[in-house]
């Protein structure tokens, strides 16, 4: 009897095309018809709205469709075998490793951000240490006038004007870094830029500022090889540090696919700025980044990529022993965008889209990140973005894009946006010296970014600090696998810990779970933490962030 099932299935995926294709034309047909109708007292608008209105909607069916035919091909179904064993940890409070910088807290803010106290408040909440303005891209942002060279699209946003970013800024209690014109400034503007932020009545404090967006990169309106942009940094830095000689320069930073741009600026022109800028986007597959049949990556692909801030910072470290060694020490190490995924869409005006950027794994991601950032020493870090729809901590719109939607709901907050709150509020200012053993691992194969993590992941880790003003610890521990708690066995050595403390846990049902749709399925909780000794046992729970709080006294001397 001939086997007709592969033809069945063919022709089921053509109708199953065929009608996503007809829905397009229709709902295409249908949207712009709908949009036309509610500005109907307006017939004025710009067409180049409404084509921006278009090309959205046909992004979102689009990112449906796709979606859809891939049927999130390659999930981690199946795990490990189950481990049967107890982890150890211990932890020494009286070994101090290091100062955590509060900036690594911090976010990208962009211009449509929403001018209103409830974000305001959120941002406070959170704990945000400081917001990097104009928030990425080069659009050739005119801080005089408040208005952009290369776009009109954010000329009537809520924070073009910088008084209102300062205002803002003021508000939630937080610092700024600089993203500097370069794509169609100048030395003097960017100088006068200091002195009006610095010096004058007006100005907010600015320490720190950068020059450019990602100049290594052709998509960048500055694009320029490494050797023109040593010339750019040496005339604004020098133009810059005239009118303040305390403040620091930040240089753009391609990373492991742009070594002959990063050897350029090292050479010629390690002298003129005092941090690099990384943009670090480890897992990005999406629509056009396809990676194995797959759109969306696997919550172990996104979670492993923590492990590689360690190997961005070695690379950074052999570049100026063999470049400028004189500045070693000198030259220290941002993330000024950050994300670990890339799979969303820009607009979800129903909650319908189910995105990795948006899930519990991501927040998992952000949690093991912030205490890579923390081990490795790094200067400040702004996750992009702080908000809007695809990468931001909350939703956010654009109506100025023709995006429409709505305001922020005011509960909708992601996983990684909890994560951030967790080491934000909650973990120490001092990192101390811990060490776990016993975590079973689990593979990461390469994929196609040079930046992403290749070779072994424990599925636990964990991060201890202490605080500078008060006698306890934090120590959070970190669950990567799907569906397995895991026991460890804690020392804490050098201390006496009281019996009693508290455990904020963030978790959800899976590593997909998502808040958008169905606000606080992935949420912390606060729990008493009980039978805490010198040596304690606590059961680490499956896909989860924990972050022990134990207050302790000194040994006395005659013990």
């Amino acid at each position: 009897m001939k086997n007709t099932k592969p033809k069945k299935k063919k022709f089921i995926k053509f109708v199953i095309i065929s009608v996503i294709l007809c829905g397009i034309g229709l709902m295409l047909g249908a949207g712009v018809a709908a949009y036309v109708l509610r500005d109907r007292i307006n017939l004025k608008r710009p067409k180049e709205e409404y084509i921006r209105y278009a090309r959205n909607m046909v992004s979102q069916i689009k990112w449906k469709a796709i979606d859809k035919l891939s049927f999130r091909k390659g999930r981690d179904d199946k795990e490990d075998e189950k481990f049967t064993g107890i982890l150890s940890l211990a932890v020494h409070p009286k070994r101090k490793i290091r100062e955590i910088n509060p900036m690594i807290y911090g976010a990208n803010l962009d211009t449509k951000t929403e001018f209103e106290m409830d974000v305001a408040k959120f941002a406070e909440d959170t704990g945000i240490t400081s917001f990097r303005f104009p928030g990425g891209g080069s659009s050739g942002y005119r801080w005089k006038l408040g208005t952009f060279d290369f776009s009109d699209r954010f000329d009537n946003a809520p924070l073009s004007e910088i008084k209102n970013v300062i205002k803002f800024s003021k508000i939630v209690g937080v610092n700024i870094i600089i993203m500097v014109n370069i794509e169609s400034g100048t030395p003097q503007e960017a100088a006068d830029w200091v002195r009006f932020m610095n010096q004058s009545s007006e100005g907010m404090r600015v320490d720190y500022w950068e020059l450019g967006n990602e100049v290594y990169g052709d998509w960048d309106t500055a694009y320029m090889p490494g050797q023109e942009y040593a010339k750019i940094i040496k005339a604004y830095s020098q133009a810059m540090k005239q009118a303040d000689p305390t403040i620091k320069i930040g240089a753009n930073w391609g990373g492991p696919r742009y070594s002959v741009f990063d050897e350029a600026i090292m050479k010629e022109a390690a002298d003129y700025f005092d941090f690099l800028s990384f943009h670090w986007y480890p897992n990005h597959v999406d629509q056009y980044h396809k990676y194995k049949g797959r759109f969306h990556p696997l919550p172990k692909e996104i979670m492993a990529n923590s492990m590689a801030v360690g190997e961005i910072v070695d690379r950074v470290t052999r570049m100026i022993d063999e470049y400028a060694p004189h500045r070693k020490g000198k030259i220290k190490i941002a993330f000024l965008e950050w994300d670990g995924s890339w799979d969303a869409v820009p607009s979800d005006l129903e909650f319908e889209y189910k995105g990795m950027m948006w899930s519990l794994a991501n927040g998992i991601f952000y949690a093991d990140t912030l205490g890579h950032y923390a081990r490795h020493g790094i200067l400040m870090a702004h996750q992009f973005c702080f908000q809007e729809v695809m990468f931001g901590l909350i939703r956010g719109w654009d109506k100025e894009a023709g995006w429409g939607g709505s305001r922020w709901d005011g509960k909708t907050i992601r996983p990684k946006a909890l994560a951030l709150k967790l080491f934000a509020r909650h973990f120490g200012d001092i990192l101390i010296e811990s060490k776990m053993k016993g975590s079973p691992n689990y593979d990461k194969k390469r994929d196609w970014r040079a930046d992403s993590y290749t070779g072994e992941v424990p599925y636990v880790e964990a991060y201890a600090s202490t605080f500078s003003q008060e006698r306890k610890i934090a120590i959070v521990l970190t669950n990567k696998h799907a569906s397995q708690n895991f026991k460890v066995n804690i020392s804490l050595e050098g201390v006496n810990p009281q019996d009693t403390g508290y455990v904020w846990i963030l978790n959800g049902p899976d590593l997909e779970a998502q808040n958008d749709g169905s606000p606080g399925t992935v949420d912390i909780k606060k729990y008493d933490l009980s039978g805490v000794k010198k040596k304690f046992t606590y059961d680490i729970p499956a896909h989860s962030v924990n972050l022990l709080e134990i207050r302790f006294t000194e040994p006395s001397q005659s013990n």
